[in-house]
C-alpha cells in the first residue's frame, strides 16, 4: 500500500511539473508587440475602471443629494403647514374670545 501511495503521489508531481513548465513557457512564448498591445490593453482597461468609479461615485452623489433635497422639502413642508395651522387656531381663539 506504501508504494501505491508514493506511486500517486509521484504521478502527481510530474503532471504538476509538467504542466507547470507548459504554461509558464507558453506565458513567456509571446513577442514584442505582443507585450506592447498587452501594455496598451492594460493601460486602457485601468482608465475604463477609473471612468466607472467616477461615473459611480456620481450617480451616488446623485441619489444622495436627491434623498437630503426630498428630506428638507418635506421638513419645511411639515413646518409651514404647523405654522399655518398655529395662526389658524391663535385667530379663532383671538376670534373666539372677543365675541364670548
Amino acid at each position: 500500500m506504501l508504494a501505491l501511495s508514493n506511486l500517486t503521489q509521484t504521478l502527481e508531481d510530474v503532471f504538476k511539473r509538467i504542466f507547470i513548465t507548459y504554461m509558464d513557457n507558453w506565458r513567456r512564448n509571446t513577442t514584442a508587440e505582443q507585450e506592447a498591445l498587452q501594455a496598451k490593453v492594460d493601460a486602457e482597461n485601468f482608465y475604463y475602471v477609473i471612468l466607472y468609479l467616477m461615473v459611480m461615485i456620481g450617480m451616488f452623489s446623485f441619489i444622495i443629494v436627491a434623498i437630503l433635497v426630498s428630506t428638507v422639502k418635506s421638513k419645511i413642508h411639515i413646518v409651514k403647514s404647523a405654522v399655518k395651522k398655529n395662526k389658524k387656531m391663535l385667530l379663532e381663539d383671538s376670534v373666539g374670545g372677543v365675541g364670548s
